[in-house]
């Protein structure tokens, strides 16, 4: 430490990457102050006299983080920076930024959409995110902040039957009801129909391949799908297949402009106010696919429930077998109306009361198949010894452990009573058994069998009858 000429004290500090800054103070007190402040940020894994702005911050994150991007989404980041966040946090240093400065940014989008807000502060907190994970500030600003919700009827997601008729009536141009026809029937999203090709449709089915968004008023030259499901075959229904029948081919799409091009934003546009103009209710396009996705949910949800109350259901319970079974539950307290199940040695059992529907062997079949049911695992795939396995000490199944990263040489099996002790009265004993080591077991034994068999054929063959 040294005394300036102009009455002000200096300090050399050495950062961890041997790098030297200098510190200044108008007294020795105020010049360690800076000196301790300056190795905590080192300390911290902080990038050391960085002056970065937000601005020149959220290039640098756009280019590296945003690039690759649908072309929509990019819009959508960098339409809620230049327009909402610029003007308050533009030329504030990185550092400086505090949760008030949030605030006030989320403040001057109060009145907007939810779902504007929402956007708003997702593109913050990715900006300072990503800021704190490069060492450039300690602590997210983001953190904490909230928007700010508004009470407001539930929009209309969807059309009544009705509607979806006097739409259908009301329409005379052929790209018009095929473009409404593949969102109403098919359930395809707006840009999927547009992106549609003649050559996608093959008899009774079509194939989404790719989808058409807009940069500017042109097509994106990408036409990416928005998920990996989105690449999909449907069914195309008779109305729909008479709508394309009759529909003339201008160009390669579907739904292409008036001169048979690929259709612009202003091509769409000019379709779109044409398909709307004579209707009695507002609507957008997105409302179109809703019909059809509800339609199917509601109906795949009745069957599972059909699957249920028709199937499941009589090879589980033992009235099916002409039974009775009362007290299966109890309550804690008769303020409560919260009710427990009771054991099986608590239950009254009263047999042959009433004809059966099912019998016994059945029955029995059906218990021994769902106790040995073979479930997949996250990757969609069935384990070799799924149901088949038992713990020696308590007779409960067991299951197999594989941690994320873990080597395939250490998964194993581990009993489910232990596993489950949290949440179990008796408790067994912490055992396992590799999988590499029972598969090597119950190959020797099946290579042990197989000579046995082969020595002594006829012998096994008897055995066996």
């Amino acid at each position: 430490m040294k005394k300036r000429k102009d009455g002000r004290y200096q300090k050399k500090v050495t950062l961890s990457d041997g790098r030297q800054k200098l510190v200044y103070g108008r007294t020795i007190a105020e010049v360690n102050q800076a000196a301790d402040a300056l190795r905590d940020q080192d300390r911290q894994g902080l990038v050391v006299g960085d002056t970065t702005t937000v601005d020149e911050w959220a290039k640098t994150w756009f280019a590296t983080y945003k690039s690759d991007l649908r072309a929509n989404t990019q819009a959508m980041y960098r339409n809620a920076y230049n327009v909402h966040i610029l003007p308050y946090l533009a030329t504030q240093k990185l550092r400086d930024v505090r949760p008030v400065h949030i605030q006030q940014v989320m403040k001057g989008v109060a009145g907007l959409s939810d779902s504007m807000q929402h956007k708003v502060l997702l593109t913050m907190r990715q900006l300072f995110t990503t800021a704190r994970q490069n060492g450039l500030i300690l602590a997210d600003p983001t953190e904490g902040v909230k928007t700010t919700p508004h009470a407001k009827p539930q929009k209309k997601t969807h059309l009544t039957l009705a509607e979806q008729e006097a739409l259908m009536a009301s329409l005379s141009d052929p790209q018009a009801q095929c473009f409404v026809g593949l969102c109403l029937y098919c359930g395809l999203r707006r840009e999927e129909a547009l992106g549609l090709q003649w050559g996608d449709i093959q008899g009774d089915k079509l194939t989404v391949n790719r989808a058409v968004t807009f940069i500017g008023n042109q097509p994106d030259p990408v036409q990416e799908l928005k998920t990996k499901a989105s690449h999909r075959v449907i069914p195309v229904p008779q109305p729909l297949q008479e709508i394309l029948a009759a529909a003339p081919h201008l160009g390669l799409h579907v739904v292409p402009c008036v001169d048979g091009r690929i259709i612009t934003r202003i091509g769409f546009r000019r379709l779109w106010e044409g398909i709307v103009k004579d209707l009695p209710f507002p609507l957008h396009p997105h409302q179109l696919r809703h019909p059809n996705v509800k339609a199917k949910t509601k109906s795949f949800s009745n069957f599972l429930q059909f699957f249920k109350d028709a199937l499941y259901v009589p090879i589980t319970r033992q009235e099916y077998l002409g039974h009775t079974i009362t007290a299966k539950t109890y309550k804690v307290s008769y303020k409560s109306k919260k009710t427990r199940k009771n054991p099986e040695d608590k239950r009254y059992f009263f047999p042959n009361t009433h004809e059966p529907l099912i019998d016994e062997e059945t029955f029995a079949l059906a218990q021994k198949r769902i106790a040995t049911r073979h479930r997949p695992t996250k990757s969609e795939e069935i384990d070799l010894f799924s149901g088949l396995l038992f713990c020696g000490d308590c007779g409960y199944k067991m299951y197999l452990q594989k941690g994320a990263g873990t080597l395939e040489r250490k998964h194993a099996y581990t009993c489910g009573n232990y596993r489950n002790r949290a949440r179990n009265d008796f408790l067994c004993t912490t055992h396992y058994i590799r999988k590499s080591v029972l598969k090597e077991l119950v190959l020797a034994d099946l290579q042990r069998v197989l000579s046995y068999v082969k020595e002594h054929e006829q012998e096994f063959i008897e055995t066996a009858n």
